[in-house]
């Protein structure tokens, strides 16, 4: 399941950075949209962050003491 919202995000990520790609040039502080999609490709790398140490600490091998 982690790993198809991982897939999921890498998509949305993917269209967000080709969307930035073809933005014009912004004014800074006044391009409301293009912030905007500055925001939601560094939430979306938090949560692919996030998520995929999940998924490491599920698959990380447990060390059982005799």
């Amino acid at each position: 399941m982690a790993a198809s919202r991982i897939h999921e995000l890498r998509e949305r990520r993917e269209a967000i950075a080709r969307e930035i790609a073809r933005h014009p040039r912004p004014i800074t502080g006044c391009d409301v949209h293009f912030n905007r999609l500055l925001e939601e490709r560094a939430a979306i790398s938090e949560e692919i962050d996030r998520l995929e140490e999940l998924q490491a600490l599920r698959t990380k091998p447990t060390i059982s003491s005799p």
